[in-house]
C-alpha cells in the first residue's frame, strides 16, 4: 500500500505543479479544491473495508475520538473564520463519516 500511496503523492504533486505552471494563480483554487475533495474522502476506504470485512478490528475509540475532535475544531474554524462554503460542507461530510465509523465500531460488526 505504501508504494501506491507514494506514487500517488508524487503524481499529484507533479500534476498540481503543472496546473499551477500552465495557468498561474487562477488555477491555484483548482488545486486547493482538489485537495479538499481528496481529504474529504479519506474515510471512505476505511468505511468500505469495515463493511466488506464485517469487522472493525484495528480501529480504537481513541483514534476515532481524535478524528472527531479534529473535525469539529476544523469545522468551527471554517465557520468562525468565514471560509468558503465548500470547506464547511467538506467538514460536515467528514463529521458524517466520523459518525458512520463510530456506529460501525459501536456495533463491533458492520
Amino acid at each position: 500500500a505504501l508504494p501506491i500511496y507514494a506514487t500517488m503523492v508524487v503524481l499529484m504533486g507533479i500534476a498540481s505543479g503543472l496546473v499551477y505552471w500552465i495557468g498561474g494563480t487562477e488555477n491555484a483554487e483548482l488545486i486547493g479544491y482538489t485537495a479538499l475533495g481528496v481529504e474529504g474522502c479519506l474515510y471512505l476506504p476505511q468505511i468500505h473495508l469495515n463493511y466488506y470485512r464485517k469487522s472493525t478490528d484495528g480501529l480504537t475509540w481513541i483514534l476515532l475520538a481524535t478524528w472527531v475532535i479534529g473535525d469539529v475544531c476544523k469545522l468551527l474554524y471554517f465557520i468562525f473564520d468565514e471560509q468558503p462554503i465548500p470547506f464547511v460542507l467538506c467538514s460536515c461530510f467528514q463529521l458524517t463519516c466520523d459518525a458512520v465509523l463510530l456506529l460501525q465500531v459501536d456495533r463491533k460488526s458492520v
